[in-house]
């Protein structure tokens, strides 16, 4: 509706002959070079349809998906099919990553609010999709039952609307699709993470198992390449703990206060006139709502662990009581006869 696509695809495709003579379309395709800050330029080893849909959404053209064109295609995959899955999964999801930032720099004058908006989203569910499981993960490290259980319970419903769709397009249903699309989704992000600290480095195994890498050659190669290990743990470790802060599985805004905060002191102890020990300090109540925390002996001092309202409570009661044991005592020797 809108004469925009996020993606055309590699399978069939078909130009006007006005853009395939274009000069500029030619050499997008045939040189085309993805910067980074970090990498530098290189060149692509595949997704000769992100570099056709680039051009043309650059210069505006009208894009029309066809739904009803049926289009066979023959491949042999030999070996496990998992393998290929995840190489695809690679490939797919990198050049997405590679391509999304300059898309996203065209802006939605160009592109369309609706499609540059999905490409900003992209970039984002790198992020997202990992919130589920991280959570998932410290709730079982920690205890937290109930967070396990409901993220499953999420991921269950929600995966199962997802895939209901293939019910609509091809009437068929398996119990295969919710996990594998799970393992997919988290696959992908991770992916997508790697990818965007490693983009040049590239394969195909469609294409006899090509790899590229045009940066290896390049100045300082084994430093920046430790670098970009670095951001990508640096990254994932911060992911994990925001998370874990959100969630208050990490305690750090709490026990921030402890080292922050200079002018807090340790729990004081006063001795009363009656020879009992009051700590000021918070204590945790006892089972029962018992608050003192050791019975009184005649070796040791009675010693009260109390909460600071009720010490000084308790130390404002002593301290009548034993005032008003000293005016007995002396009214009582007054009147001895």
């Amino acid at each position: 509706l809108s004469g925009r696509l996020l993606c055309l695809t590699g399978r069939f495709s078909v130009f006007r002959a006005s853009v395939v003579t274009n000069p500029s379309f030619r050499r997008q395709v045939e040189n085309d070079v993805i910067e980074h800050w970090l990498w530098g330029s290189f060149a692509m080893l595949s997704g000769d349809d992100k570099s056709t849909w680039y051009w043309l959404a650059a210069h505006q053209r009208r894009l029309l998906y066809v739904p009803d064109a049926m289009v066979t295609t023959y491949e042999v995959i030999p070996g496990l099919g998992v393998h290929r899955a995840l190489a695809n999964i690679r490939r797919w999801s990198g050049n997405s990553v590679r391509h999304s930032w300059r898309a996203i720099k065209l802006g939605p004058r160009k592109l369309g609010w609706f499609a540059w908006w999905s490409l900003l989203d992209q970039r984002l569910t790198m992020v997202t999709i990992l919130f589920g499981p991280a959570v998932a993960t410290m709730g079982i490290l920690a205890g937290r039952w109930e967070m396990v259980a409901g993220y499953f319970l999420w991921i269950l419903c929600s995966r199962i609307a997802h895939a209901s769709i293939a019910w609509r397009q091809g009437r068929r249903f398996s119990a295969f699709y919710v996990p594998l699309q799970i393992l997919s989704d988290w696959a992908t992000a991770l992916t997508k993470l790697w990818v965007l600290f490693h983009p040049a480095k590239q394969n195909w195994m469609n294409r006899g198992k090509r790899t590229l890498n045009t940066t290896k050659g390049s100045a300082f190669y084994g430093l920046r390449s430790g670098f970009a290990h670095y951001l990508y743990g640096f990254t994932c470790a911060t992911i994990l703990l925001v998370i874990g802060c959100l969630i208050g599985v990490l305690p750090v805004a709490r026990e921030a206060r402890l080292f922050l905060n200079p002018g807090s002191k340790a729990p004081v102890r006063h001795q009363s006139r009656a020879g009992t020990s009051l700590m000021l300090g918070a204590m945790p109540a006892l089972p029962g709502g018992v608050e003192a925390a050791e019975e009184p002996s005649a070796t040791t001092p009675k010693r009260l662990m109390l909460r600071p309202w009720m010490a000084l409570k308790s130390a404002s009661t002593d301290a009548e009581n034993n005032q008003r044991k000293r005016v007995e005592s002396l009214l009582h020797e007054q009147t001895r006869p």
